[in-house]
């Protein structure tokens, strides 16, 4: 058994065969039910997606001590950042596309407590910005917030003018975190997609081109692939990927704003969630 807390890839390997895993303290049961119901869904149509095991009781939310628990079966294989990047990147397409696929044929909802990245209110900026002009008030940082402050405001205008024309925008729930670390390959095939802490429901093109950048492969090689798979997006989509990828960008940079003001609260100083 392995605590989640811990890192898969790598040399790190668990003993037994299972994965214990000890949701985060910002997941509360229904949000972890969500995810259990998206996966044992999609397990249904794709073998890779790795589903939890139910109890005695037949549940696979279980909580112990007011933490919420989860056990996966083990799967023994090649972590994805140890895979040649062609074969990696010509899997993880066909499997993001069969994904998506199912996943919009499912009809889930949003997960409990999120929203999508195109909902309002979209950017945490501006809650971030008046922290980090407390906490790092000596620094010279304004050109910096000058650039968020202007691709905020560019980003939701075009957003905006995107939902104003009625261009269909194709959502389905997503993995959230579609990276080499969490594939794991059996030789030159994808055995298992893991991790699926983060998945919610949102438009396919945002996080596609996350996943293509983390393949280190060319954006259209990969969605060549992922559209001969028969991945929902169309040729006519790949035109809103740059911009995607950029409030992605920007979700990440200021995120982790967010956490080391996280830390800095912390006792340790450490970052706790």
């Amino acid at each position: 058994m392995k605590d989640s807390s811990t890192s898969r890839g790598g040399s790190t390997r668990p003993t037994g065969a299972y994965v214990l895993r000890v949701s985060r303290p910002e997941r509360p049961r229904e949000q972890v039910a969500y995810e259990h119901a998206l996966i044992r869904a999609l397990r249904e149509h794709i073998t890779a997606v790795v589903a939890p095991l139910p109890g005695r009781d037949g549940e696979t939310v279980q909580q112990w001590r007011g933490t919420i628990l989860s056990l996966f079966p083990y799967i023994e294989g090649t972590p994805g950042i140890e895979v040649e990047p062609d074969v990696r990147s010509r899997q993880a397409a066909t499997t993001l596309a069969r994904i998506h696929r199912a996943g919009i044929d499912l009809g889930f909802g949003q997960r409990p407590g999120w929203r999508s990245v195109d909902e309002h209110p979209r950017s945490i900026w501006p809650t971030v910005r008046p922290v980090l002009e407390r906490d790092l008030g000596d620094a010279d940082l304004g050109e910096l917030f000058a650039f968020f402050d202007r691709e905020v405001s560019e980003l939701d205008a075009w957003l905006d003018d995107l939902h104003r024309s009625g261009r269909p925008l194709p959502r389905a729930p997503v993995h959230g975190d579609f990276n080499p670390r969490n594939l794991i390959f059996h030789g030159d095939t994808l055995a298992a997609v893991i991790d699926w802490d983060d998945c919610r429901l949102e438009p396919i093109a945002w996080r596609s081109p996350r996943s293509a950048s983390a393949r280190r492969t060319p954006i259209r090689a990969f969605f060549r692939r992922y559209l001969d798979a028969g991945g929902p997006m169309t040729p006519v989509d790949f035109e809103l990927l740059g911009r995607f990828a950029r409030v992605g960008a920007l979700g990440g940079a200021v995120g982790h704003g967010r956490r080391l003001d996280r830390a800095r609260a912390s006792p340790s100083g450490r970052h706790t969630a």
